[in-house]
């Protein structure tokens, strides 16, 4: 589904080679640190996802600048990302009030 992100309209095209290969390489540790913050398969898919969108959009400067070519530094820059993307995910998380089920709102109305 990430390839589909990448196609010969998007201006990071020439870049796609690389982008597949940074993307068959990592996907799996991406998933993984990202569930080790999240504790949910799906939203650490999501992150990893969401990660993986903002190195797509970012390519041109990540592969054109000086350490475009430095492994590591690529390898930096997208564990970053979904990094960042598994934070908002708890943060919004946390934000959330609580799920109440409707018999508890019934039960709390008859109390009172």
């Amino acid at each position: 589904m990430w390839i589909l992100l990448v196609g010969p309209s998007d201006s990071v095209s020439k870049y796609t080679e690389k982008i597949i290969g940074v993307h068959k390489r990592y996907k799996s540790a991406l998933i993984r640190v990202a569930y080790r913050m999240l504790k949910d398969q799906q939203d650490a898919e999501d992150a990893a996802m969401t990660g993986m969108q903002k190195f797509i959009e970012n390519a041109d400067e990540i592969f054109s600048g000086p350490n475009g070519d430095d492994e590591d530094f690529i390898r930096h820059k997208i564990f970053d990302y979904v990094h960042d993307s598994a934070r908002l995910i708890v943060r919004k998380k946390k934000r959330r009030p609580p799920i109440i089920s409707i018999e508890d709102c019934e039960h709390r109305s008859e109390e009172r």
